[in-house]
């Protein structure tokens, strides 16, 4: 299936509302201001009634700095798995080619697109040393905020949806938004968290994408994980610490999410019932899968082909 691919710079800041064949929660309230300085503000209170996916990208090569105070989205970058969850911070940029989306459910959004150049300017050493992590990590890194941040994303957001704020008033929560991330930023750089994630070596990463490769093959009968890290050339030590460090989540984890998402294409295209849905991904008891199911989902299967 062709996934609908969403380029930010046609529409942030001048056309903040894609059709809803590319932008699935479309439409949604949103609010978009540019600064005096060239920042770009948005706000947006998206709602999807199903799962969702899409590709991300930037032509015109921004950071993007951002919260989702409630809900959460699953993001693939170059074959690496990240999983954003609520009240979040991510920080990214889509240089590198365009993201692999995965959304459902409410998910308000704030935050700011910055050009890598103005934020160096605006932000000095700070906004440089962000950005030349992100240029030469994974170009993604999220960790979790603070009461600071959080509430700096609030009042951006009051402010960008409110309709009686003044362009002062949007300017100065930007700036200050701006500020709070990259205080989390720098308390995190000097934890190390910032060069954790960021860091996989060539060869591993080479033989992580065999792995996961290997782990999807068969939905219904995955490879033991010494089997997966004999044939990926890794010791199953190493092989459980930098899969979870590349991918996000453990290797069951990861397995079972993507199991659990073929499910939901096996059902909702209605060529699946429940049960045949089950069967073909290893289940026999389909209570198990319906629990299963739950669980990543939020909703039961049979809910699914009812509403498909």
């Amino acid at each position: 299936m062709d996934l609908p691919l969403i380029d930010l710079a046609r529409h942030l800041p001048d056309d903040p509302n894609p059709p809803p064949e590319l932008w699935p929660a479309a439409p949604q309230p949103n609010a978009v201001h540019q600064t005096g300085n060239g920042l770009t503000a948005f706000a947006s209170h998206s709602r999807y009634e199903q799962p969702a996916d899409c590709l991300i990208c930037d032509s015109d090569q921004r950071v993007l700095l951002s919260i989702w105070p409630k809900g959460g989205m699953d993001v693939a970058v170059d074959g690496r798995q990240q999983q954003l969850q609520s009240r979040q911070l991510l920080c990214g940029t889509l240089a590198g080619g365009p993201w692999h989306t995965h959304m459902t459910g409410d998910m308000p959004h704030v935050g700011l697109l910055v050009a890598p150049a103005l934020l160096r300017q605006i932000a000095g050493e700070d906004g440089d040393a962000l950005a030349r992590d992100l240029e030469r990590g994974l170009g993604l890194w999220i960790t979790p905020s603070d009461l600071r941040l959080l509430q700096a994303a609030q009042e951006l957001d009051d402010a960008l949806m409110g309709s009686a704020s003044s362009p002062l008033l949007r300017e100065a929560k930007s700036l200050e938004f701006l500020i709070q991330v990259l205080r989390v930023r720098g308390a995190a750089r000097s934890d190390g968290a910032f060069t954790q994630t960021a860091v996989v070596r060539r060869g591993d990463h080479e033989r992580l994408i065999h792995a996961r490769s290997l782990l999807l093959a068969d939905l219904a009968q995955p490879p033991s994980i010494a089997d997966l890290a004999r044939q990926c050339g890794m010791n199953t030590f190493k092989l459980k610490q930098v899969f979870k460090q590349h991918f996000g989540l453990p290797v069951h984890a990861f397995y079972q999410r993507e199991r659990m998402r073929a499910a939901w294409d096996l059902i909702a295209t209605g060529g699946h019932s429940v049960s045949q849905a089950g069967l073909k991904l290893g289940y026999t008891n389909m209570s198990h899968f319906s629990s299963a199911f739950k669980r990543v989902h939020d909703v039961l299967p049979n809910q699914v082909k009812r509403g498909g």
